[in-house]
Order: C-alpha cells, then structure tokens, then sequence
C-alpha cells in the first residue's frame, strides 16, 4: 500500500537506495513520513521491510525482518459553531434584526452527515432546521435566526437555545456532541445586533492568540492597547503575568501571552475550561452610532494555529567517545516551545546484536537510563565511560513536543572507541539556521584524552586541528565542494583561531546548507583523533521592493514623471540568479488600466511617463502603482497612490529622504526624521503652507506623534517613544498655495 509521503535518508528520497561495497557497514537512518491530511482514516499499522537487488548474488533478492509501522490518527470527527451567543431583535412589526451562526466539520466525512436543528421558543425561527454535509461537500453551513414578540406589548427579554442531533453512517461522525447555541430576544430598535466572538486562534509561534467578532465593534470604549482584563476572564491564569490586548481594528484584537501562560489549544476529545476563551458581558457595543444593545458574556474555543511552529532541537555531543570519556547527551536549546517549556522523549538505537551477557546486560541497563530520562523529562542524558560497549556505534533520539501538539525528532551518530581520544564537539546546537547578512562563530570544546580506566600515558599533548567545509549539492543530497566561498584557504584565514571559526557576514550563499568538521589528534602524528560535524542552513531572504518620495505622491496632467524603484535590492546579492526584473502597474479604483502599454519603462527600475488627458489620463483621479520586483523563485511588489491634478501650477510637495523599508523601534527618546520640500511653477502665487497629519486607522491614536508643529520646517520628526509595536502609521503632508491649491505626499512608517 502507498502507506507514506516520504521515504528519505538524509533528506533524499531513498524508496530505492543505493548501497556501494565502500560504505556497506555505514548505518543510515530511514526517515518515513506519513501525509498531515484531513482525512478520518483511524489508527493504523503497516508492515514495512527491505528488499534487496544487486548484481551481488549472495545480496540480490535478500528480504529483511519486517517491523510493524503504527500510525496514531491526529484528526478528529468534531463540528465547531462560529457563534454560541446570539441576540437578535423583535419589535411590534415583527424581527428588528436577526443573527446567525456557522456550523463547520473538522474533516470530509465518508457518508453523509446530517445535523437537525431544534429550538424551543416558538417564535424564534431558524432557518434551515437540516443540515447536510457530504463526502464532496462539506464546507461550512450557515444558520439564520430572527424572532418575533410573544404578544402584542411584549417588551421583556428572553432567552431560546438552539440544540443540534448529528446522525450519519459514518461511524466518525454518528452521534457527535455539537454545541448549544443561545439565543437573546431584545425588544430593541437598534437596526444591527451586538458583536459575536466568532474566533480564539492561536498564534502561529503559540505566542498570543488572534481574537475575531463578526462584525465592526466600538472597541469597548478602549484604547487601542488595554488591559486585558477588562474585557476577558481569567486573564492572569489563561494570558499570564505581564500579557498584552490590543485592538489591530474595530473587530480584531491580538494577544501577547506573559509569564505562565496556561490557554491551550482546544481537544475535541477532552475539552477542558482550560481551552477556551471567555469574554465578559454587557462591555462591548456593535460600531454603530447610537447603538444600545451590549454583547453578551460569550466563549470561544482557542483553535490550533493555521501553521504551527515545530520545535528545532538536536542532540549536542561528540561524535567519537574515547574508552574512558563518559559524555552529556545535550538537548538544550531547543526553540519552538511558544514560549513554555517543551516535553522530551528519549532513546537510542543499535544495528549490531547483543550476542554475550555482558551485551545483553548493557544494552538493558542502557535502556533503563533512557527510561528514567523518559520519566523525569530530561534535557540531559550523563553517560558514563562504561555505559557504552567500546568498539560499537550508537544512535541516540530525542524527540521534543510542543504544546500546541507538534513533534520534532532529531538523532545523533556515536561512536564508542576501543581507545583513548581527544574530545572535541561544537558548542552550538547540530544544525543551525541563519540569513547571509548574519556572522556567525562555530566554536570548540577541546580535551585532551582521559587515562582513567587504562594504564598507559600520552607520549604528547599538542593538539592539532583540521578543519574541513562542505556545500550540500541538492540534487544529489551529497555534501561536496564549497568553492569558492569556502575554499581552504578562506577557511584557513576563518579558523586562525584553531577552536572556533568565526565566519563574517554575507560569507556564504543563500539558500544553502554547509557542514563544516574539525579533527582533533596529537599534532605530530594526528593517528590518534576525535571528528565533530556541525551544519550551517543559510535561509534567503525576501527581495526588497521600494519606491522613492513616499507611498502618496500629486502629479499634474502634463507633468514629466518618474517614479524610481532603484533603491529596491536583494539582501542575499544572489547574482547567480539573474538580474533582477522589473515590471510596473497601474491600477484606477483597484482595476488594473492599460495607460502604461506604450511606455518603453515598464520593465526598468525608474518608470518615466507624461500623463496626459490625451492618452485616458483623468485629472483629479488616484492611480495605484505597483512595482514588482523578481529574481529567481523570489518576488515582492510594493504601491504609490499618485495623484494626478488637472492644475499644471499646483505646488508640489515632495517627500525627499525617507526610509519606508525600515522598521522601527518604539523607544522612548528616539526619533524618525522625514525630509521633504515644497515648491510652485507658478511665480505669481506664493508657496506654501504646509501640514502633516496622521491618517488611517491610527489617526485616532496620533497624540504625541509628531514631535514637532505640523507646520514645521524640513524635518518632520516622528516621536517612536508614542508609536506603538507592530503597527503601520500613514502620515501625510499637505502644501496648500496663495489661491487654494493644494498637493500631498504621503509616507508609511512601521514598528517593529
């Protein structure tokens, strides 16, 4: 059966791997990986083996023991309901205003399912009463819901609850629980009903969590940022100490998790109070003017992230173990945890048979150090010297489980000596990630070979040392040559310093994986040695596409135009990919316009046009430029609002220095500088008065911003100390001439 994804030893798929007589007693370790679908498959157990063929008579045809393979089912047949609150409204001619909610399956089922809907008001009404899921359509289901007064006169509130009774043939689904949905009858005149907490999900880094309503709210009257407690429960349990609410919009909000966190992600097995997310009544109105109606104390369950981040972890250690040298198994610093402490799992494997007592016992008593370290959750494992049969190969695992439920495995290689030996390992973790732009250090841990557990003395104690880099060659999965980056005399000159290499930035490629070993021996015969291999994963990073004079510019029909896009680069200088491409856009009322078909510069770094009425250019209309930049499988646009006037005299305001790529820090005391001038080609009128303001969704939030007069002369400065973290600012200058006027230029300033 096509039971796995994957089949790969070292990365390479190996569902035929290839074995050469040279390296025939080298152990590799099979990695099989089975779909993360959607799919309600159950538990279940594959039988998998080996088979060989090779021209090698005694080998072809030879079939290894088989092991069984049990893949434990990770989804769940469960239906979620968007909105478990509801307020609609009634009124002496009938519904005021209804509400409604979504019922959604977790998986495709094989069989239809089929949920009836029930409510026990008689002049509530739900529509429709059935639902019908099949195995080709099971998208989610929407469910409306008005009411009317019981009787003429009837003023009073009143509460239905709707219930839902799910059959089906699919023995996943038949029979599940779905959740109640209450229902608040208002007497009101309000047009639209208060907002749902439609969505708790957690952040991708398990973090915070994103709060959604189903509609625009007045914020609770909040400030954007707020104390979370005033309007969620169980705040300092759930979001710990020091946690941070904001609103990203009128129906958005984002949460930072302090100290001792304890929300998790929803089970739909084994739901808990832990697991859901309560927000309090009567604090929260819809975004409307003269709005009366509150919304309701409510809960949502705090969903898995979209894209979980996995831990990263590796086993720290040496390569080699000299016959009286114990050693640490070393697990720590491990990341992907989202913030809370990671559970470790342990073992070790061995492709040689236990074959006296003495053996058998070792390898038992291995096992039951391994089974402690299960038990206690370690992050070390101490071996000591006579743990280890000398002369044998071990393969240690750990695994590391984040709570959000994702699983990482890593594995480390060992070789126990028959003989004494210098030990040597990197401090760093056994793969590590970085950017080009970043300088990084490889450095040693050195020891001279232990005597204890043998009568015999060196004959020397200078060490020396081999250092030694490769590039990973992707299509065949073999590391080779790393010229001319690595070449040994740069290496040379990188590890002057024999126990460490200290590598500066933009040294090495992007996207590509390096190992660099050392081999440590007697530096007068290096017979006697220790290895130890680290790998170094060089990331690319995004292309950065950038228009100069801001992100809001006014040009005027028959004006010479330029928009430059020359400041746009590749932080990874990746030449090898080509040069990079440009191509510009034009877009009126968010519909891309043909008014740039003729111009020869569309695929250059600086745009040059005349807009003219001539050829459909529109005084008093707002065009949406776009430039995209690409090199290689990388690409990324960025916009300009432009502007274009039907008066050629207007004054022109201009944004002349500004780095809009930037993020910046929100620090007291700090301060971003907008340079930028102003002038008319009308010497009879008098140039200019200036303003700025802050516009968007933060003008509400700009007190303190600007950090001198908006009138100021060149440079605005922009007070960082009053910016808040992870947000975009627009802010707009404005010059307005002697008769009225007027052109603006825009920037965007973001913080990190």
């Amino acid at each position: 059966v096509d039971a796995f994804d994957t089949i790969t030893v070292a990365g390479v798929d190996a569902r035929n791997h290839t074995i050469d007589p040279a390296t025939y007693a080298d152990a590799v370790a099979y990695e099989l990986e089975v779909a993360n679908d959607d799919l309600l498959m159950g538990d279940r157990t594959y039988r998998v083996w080996l088979e060989a063929t090779s021209d090698d008579p005694n080998y072809d045809g030879v079939v290894s023991a088989y092991w069984n393979c049990t893949v434990l089912e990770d989804d769940v047949a469960f239906a979620t309901v968007s909105g478990k609150r509801l307020t609609v409204g009634a009124g002496s001619d009938g519904p005021t205003f209804g509400d409604g909610y979504s019922v959604e399956l977790s998986a495709p089922p094989t069989k239809d399912v089929i949920i009836a809907l029930s409510i026990d008001d008689d002049n509530v009404f739900i529509h429709p009463t059935t639902l019908t899921f099949g195995p080709d359509d099971w998208a989610p289901r929407s469910v409306s819901v008005n009411a009317t007064l019981l009787f003429e006169g009837d003023t009073a509130s009143r509460s239905a609850l709707v219930q839902h009774a799910v059959t089906s043939e699919d023995r996943f689904f038949d029979g599940i629980k779905v959740s109640d949905v209450d229902v608040s009858v208002q007497f009101s005149a309000d047009a639209v009903p208060p907002p749902k907490l439609t969505l708790a999900r957690f952040l991708d880094g398990g973090n915070g969590l994103d709060v959604l309503f189903d509609s625009p709210t007045n914020k609770a009257g909040l400030d954007w940022d707020f104390d979370c407690a005033e309007l969620f429960d169980w705040t300092d349990y759930q979001f710990g100490e020091d946690s941070t609410c904001a609103w990203v919009n009128s129906s958005a909000i984002v949460i930072y998790f302090g100290a001792g966190a304890q929300l998790v992600p929803f089970d739909y097995v084994n739901a808990t109070t832990e697991n859901a997310l309560y927000m309090k009544g009567d604090v929260i109105y819809a975004g409307v003017a003269n709005a009366t109606l509150s919304a309701v104390a409510q809960y949502a369950e705090a969903v898995k992230p979209l894209n979980p981040v996995a831990p990263v972890i590796s086993i720290t250690a040496p390569e080699q173990s000299g016959i009286c040298d114990g050693l640490t198994l070393d697990a720590r610093g491990a990341t992907g945890g989202g913030s809370r402490d990671l559970t470790y799992g342990w073992g070790f494997q061995k492709s040689w048979d236990a074959e006296t007592e003495a053996e058998f016992a070792s390898v038992v008593a291995l096992g039951t150090i391994f089974a402690a370290a299960d038990t206690a959750g370690a992050v070390l494992v101490d071996l000591a010297y006579d743990d280890l049969l000398a002369g044998r190969r071990y393969v240690f695992l750990v695994a590391a489980k984040n709570f959000l439920g994702e699983t990482t495995t890593a594995y480390h290689r060992l070789d126990k000596l028959a003989a004494p030996s210098p030990k040597v390992q990197f401090q760093n973790a056994a793969t590590t990630t970085m950017v080009r732009s970043d300088r990084k250090s490889l450095k040693l841990d050195v020891a001279l070979p232990s005597l204890a557990c043998i009568d015999s003395n060196m004959s020397a104690s200078a060490l020396g040392y081999v250092w030694r880099a490769a590039r990973l060659d992707v299509a065949t999965g073999l590391y080779g040559d790393a010229s001319p980056e690595l070449d040994q005399a740069t290496l040379d000159a990188y590890t002057e310093n024999s126990v460490a290499a200290r590598l500066p930035a933009d040294a090495l490629r992007a996207g590509c994986t390096y190992q660099f070993t050392v081999t440590v021996g007697f530096a007068d015969s290096m017979g006697t040695n220790s290895s130890a291999t680290t790998y170094l994963a060089v990331g690319s990073q995004d292309l950065v596409a950038s228009i100069a004079g801001g992100v809001e510019q006014s040009v005027a029909i028959g004006d010479g135009v330029e928009l430059d896009g020359s400041d746009s680069y590749d932080p990874d200088e990746s030449d090898d990919e080509g040069d990079i491409l440009y191509a510009w856009t034009v877009a009126l009322d968010g519909v891309d316009v043909p008014l740039l078909a003729d111009e020869p510069t569309t695929g250059e770094a600086i745009l040059a046009f005349v807009p003219e009425t001539a050829t459909g250019w529109a005084g008093g209309s707002t065009y949406e430029f776009t430039l995209t930049i690409a090199r290689g499988a990388r690409a990324a646009s960025t916009s300009v609002s432009v502007m274009v006037s039907s008066d050629r005299f207007m004054p022109r305001a201009t944004i002349t220095d500004f780095d809009a790529t930037q993020k910046y820090n929100p620090t007291a005391d700090t301060y971003a500088a907008i340079y930028f001038e102003f002038s008319s080609p009308d010497p009879d009128r008098t140039c200019c008065d200036t303003a700025w303001s802050v516009v968007g969704d933060e003008s509400e939030d700009d007190a303190g911003l600007l950090a001198k007069d908006s009138d100021a002369a060149s440079p605005m400065l922009i007070n960082l100390g009053n910016t808040r973290a992870n947000t975009v600012y627009k802010l707009k200058l404005e010059a307005v001439d002697s008769i009225g006027s007027s052109s603006s230029a825009g920037v965007s300033l973001t913080t990190n």
